[in-house]
């Protein structure tokens, strides 16, 4: 089976940095190469052209600072100089130094700066965004692809709720008491985030973070075969003629179990340290594996119930909190927190009522929450917080093929 298995209790020492392979406090010609055995993957991931060097935050924090220490300040300066001289100032190897160049070079040459960068505490106006949009509107109807900015649900009505499905660039928490189908849901969305962009998909990767060991591969492969041959009925239904009908189906034989379930990337996480360790070193994952567009925690709440003060407790969710959000905005993905409930009184009238798990500071941490509730024996999904969708009660269902809406009558 392809799927991948990342046990982070296994893998501290192999894991340092985010990178397999890679030995702690490794250094190489005295620059920390802790992030990547690649030096032009350690150096960069994007850069600007004409701007100071503390600008360039895809630039790896220490790569900055064994810069400015060296003293450049614009990135201008270091592409004056020859790998001999740019070697000698930095104190690394010729060939280090020479990479430094050949990447900025590069990417002056192609321009390959990705669009979210005017979200990374620089300075733009709304009409960059807006021409930043459309641009990506016009790169996608180019390859005859949709602009896909959520990942669907199977649940018209929940899609709707939440103005198109999971949305990209964001934070959504799905919250609910035991056996109402969170986990459920986040496996669908592992295998809706797989469908290729010709279906409406994104063709994306996904990681999946598993706290409580309740992450069943029997039940993925499930949800995958169904997926499987509800794509191939898709490609096999269109109109022969039609060239989107051809690149269906070409895209289809392709498509299988297997495909999904290698893209699908699991981090087994045993205790609190593991979970905010890994939310430091998943960025450099995500830099070795650029596809991944949906990070799925299930459950956010279970390590951070149990082993700290309330400071304690505080402390460590503000800092893995804001790690997922700058991943989410910087990398344009989807994540989704899967959290637990727990009962509050209304001090009003003394009724009791589900809030999410964690307390009132965890409440403002997601952009848009689901409530999942029973109503008898029935299940409901409510959209507890959104930027602009009013509240809305929907009912799912749980079948063989993962969440899926209640069929039209």
């Amino acid at each position: 089976m392809a799927l991948v298995r990342e046990t982070q209790a296994s893998k501290r020492e192999e894991n340092v940095g985010g990178v397999r392979g890679n030995r702690r406090g490794e250094r190489r010609g005295g620059v920390d190469d802790a992030y990547s055995c690649s030096w032009e993957r350690w150096l960069v991931v994007g850069m600007e052209q004409g701007c100071t060097i503390g600008e360039l935050l895809e630039l790896r924090p220490t790569a900055r600072r064994m810069l400015n220490q060296a003293g450049f300040v614009w990135a201008s300066e270091v592409m004056s100089l020859s790998a001999e001289r740019l070697a000698s100032r930095l104190g690394v190897g010729e060939d280090e130094a020479a990479v430094i160049l050949h990447v900025l070079q590069r990417r002056r040459e192609t321009g390959a700066y990705p669009t979210h960068d005017a979200r990374r505490g620089r300075v733009v106006s709304l009409l960059d965004l807006w021409e930043a949009e459309r641009q990506a509107e016009r790169l996608a109807a180019q390859r005859g692809e949709p602009h896909i900015t959520h990942i669907f649900t199977f649940v018209q009505g929940l899609d709707d709720a939440l103005g198109g499905g999971l949305p990209l660039g964001e934070t959504t928490e799905f919250c609910g008491p035991p056996g109402v189908g969170k986990s459920q849901f986040a496996f669908s969305f592992a295998v809706n985030a797989r469908v290729p962009k010709v279906f409406g998909g994104l063709g994306a990767q996904v990681v999946f973070m598993d706290t409580e060991g309740s992450f069943v591969v029997e039940r993925i492969v499930e949800i995958a075969e169904a997926m499987v041959r509800h794509i191939h009925r898709m490609a096999n239904s269109g109109d022969p003629t039609s060239p989107r009908t051809s690149k269906m189906k070409t895209s289809a034989e392709t498509f299988s179990v297997e495909s999904i379930l290698g893209g699908i990337h699991i981090f087994r996480v045993l205790d609190q340290v593991e979970q905010l360790a890994l939310s430091i070193t998943l960025d450099s994952f995500l830099s070795d594996h650029p596809d991944v567009r949906l990070i799925i925690v299930d459950s956010v709440a279970f390590h951070f119930r149990q082993g700290f003060s309330h400071a304690e407790t505080a402390r460590a969710l503000a800092a893995f909190a804001q790690r997922m959000t700058n991943m989410a905005v910087e990398r344009d993905l989807a994540v989704l927190y899967i959290n637990q409930v727990t009962t509050r009184l209304s001090e009003a009238d003394s009724d009791s009522y589900l809030v999410p798990a964690l307390g009132d500071t965890w409440s403002h941490v997601a952009a848009q929450r689901v409530l999942l509730y029973w109503d008898h024996d029935l299940r409901f999904a409510k959209v507890v917080k959104s930027h602009s969708q009013p509240e809305n009660h929907i009912q799912y269902l749980v079948t063989p093929a993962g969440i899926r809406g209640i069929p039209d009558s």
